[in-house]
């Protein structure tokens, strides 16, 4: 070990050494003559592990009809082997310090590791006790690491710093020099476990799995499904592709498998009140998974389907003058060049009124914006209110409206214009409690009859425009209304085509 980076984190004293009972096991587990006395004794100098030993003997785990009162009853129970692996890894559970490192849920998350691995190696005649210890073990390196390279944790903000995630350990093996794996075998080393134990661990590499290694692999797989809070069915899915393929089982044997794990996490989950997972069986876990799914498909579709009609509400909005609550300019420009060709094509006679509210600057100048408001609201309630239910009234712009009239010879639409004039010369806006203004309006009409075509709609707009300030110039308050005469090279095709 030469990495100066591992160096700095064994020589770390804020890295918590295991306690006390749990190195005198770890010298005993190493010693060929160790006998259960000895164990018992050791076991019994920490009450509280000797209490969580005899718990573990009267939960579900065991299934025991016997009721277990005493650490020595609990011995009898156990047996050596099964002592040695529980008071080790109760007492390694711990372990910890007053560092800013969330341990419960690192214990939490290696525990799982350890029984899912523990049950793997079931099913590979793989050494139980030594998988479940190498599991519960196998993040170890993380702790180190965490605790010696705090920005580290700093970095990774809302990410599982325990998870496989390649991102997550190529930022630690960046910053260390090597893996967490590396780190864990170092402190493992330090602690006296078997070098058997420690070369597991240091060459350990979710890319490149060994035999023994594929079986912490598969550990961590299902410990990471067993505790997500709201599993998605891929994920799902994916952890029973990749177990079944790297046990080689099949689905009816991945299924006792990982509903064996679930049993015997909650009855870790009691002894060590650990967060209660929410299933059952691996069976009600897919049917979750895959209820979760749909309800995130169906929130999918609501959320489109909302995003769409709040698009299709700004868009309606940004048709529509604040002021007025009339169409605006944008609104024009959209809806009436459109209308050209149909009008056009159904031989429909129309026409643009172009509307200006005289001296409205001096309106602004004299009794202030407010009112100046009220003016513009007044007006455009009134033309709209003497509008035909067919035609359409635009806020063009300032004080200037456009009205496009549809089914409507030269009389016709000379008579909604002057409709419109005399209506709003007699308005009275109320501007205060007993006092009321008057304005009047100057109208610039252009038609197009039946039959006639047109370029474009901007030939009849500027027609409509130039006989507004025609009706300007003329004294205000009045219509100068006009036809546009056709385009030949338009008409001449089209008459040809009638004839």
């Amino acid at each position: 070990m030469n990495n100066s980076s591992i160096l700095r984190i064994i020589e770390n004293d804020r890295i918590p050494s295991p306690p006390a009972v749990a190195a005198r096991i770890l010298d005993l587990v190493s010693q060929p003559d160790n006998d259960m006395r000895l164990i018992t004794k050791v076991v019994g100098s920490d009450p509280k592990l000797a209490a969580r030993l005899i718990d573990y003997c009267n939960s579900p785990l065991l299934g025991s009809k016997r009721t277990v009162n005493t650490l020595q009853q609990a011995v009898m129970v156990l047996g050596l082997r099964s002592l040695r692996l529980l008071s080790l890894s109760f007492s390694l559970m711990e372990t910890e310090s007053d560092a800013e490192f969330d341990y419960e849920d690192f214990w939490r998350s290696s525990l799982a590791t350890a029984i899912a691995a523990k049950a793997s190696a079931s099913h590979r005649g793989a050494n139980e006790e030594e998988l479940f210890l190498l599991g519960l073990m196998l993040n170890v390196g993380r702790i180190g690491i965490c605790l010696t390279y705090p920005e580290l944790v700093a970095a990774e903000q809302g990410k599982h710093g325990q998870s496989f995630a390649q991102d997550v350990l190529d930022a630690e093996t960046q910053l260390v020099g090597s893996s967490r794996f590396e780190v864990g075998a170092c402190l493992l080393e330090k602690w006296n476990f078997p070098p058997h134990m420690v070369e597991t661990l240091r060459h350990f590499d979710p890319r490149q799995l060994t035999e023994q290694t594929k079986l912490l692999y598969v550990g961590r797989l299902i410990a990471e499904l067993l505790l997500q809070a709201a599993p998605e069915e891929q994920g799902v899915n994916h952890v029973k592709e990749q177990v079944q393929l790297l046990l080689e089982i099949d689905n009816e044997a991945y299924c006792n498998l990982f509903n064996r794990v679930i049993n015997e996490w909650k009855g870790y989950q009691a002894l060590f009140s650990f967060e209660a997972i929410e299933f059952e069986s691996i069976k009600d876990l897919e049917r979750r998974a895959k209820e979760s799914m749909i309800q995130i498909s169906l929130n999918m579709d609501t959320e489109i389907r909302q995003m769409v009609e709040e698009k299709r509400n700004l868009e309606e909005a940004a048709l529509f003058d604040p002021l007025t609550t009339l169409k605006n300019r944008a609104a024009y420009l959209r809806e009436c060049p459109g209308s050209l060709g149909y009008l056009q094509s159904r031989r429909v006679a129309y026409g643009l009124i172009v509307i200006d509210i005289d001296h409205f600057k001096k309106v602004n100048d004299t009794y202030g914006h407010v009112i100046g408001d009220q003016v513009l609201r007044e007006v455009g309630k009134c033309l709209s209110l003497h509008c035909r239910a067919y035609d359409n009234i635009y806020r063009y712009g300032g004080e200037e409206f456009v009205a496009l009239i549809v089914d409507a010879d030269h009389e016709k639409i000379c008579r909604i214009a002057e409709r419109f004039r005399s209506n709003v010369s007699g308005l009275h806006i109320r501007i205060g409690t007993d006092k009321h203004i008057h304005v009047t309006i100057s109208l610039g009409v252009c038609w197009i009859d039946a039959g006639d075509s047109v370029e474009s709609l901007d030939d009849v707009f500027q027609r409509a425009d130039k006989n507004l300030y025609q009706a300007k110039r003329a004294g205000r308050d009045q219509v100068v209304c006009t036809r546009l005469q056709p385009d030949p090279s338009i008409l001449g095709p089209l008459a040809a085509s009638l004839n």
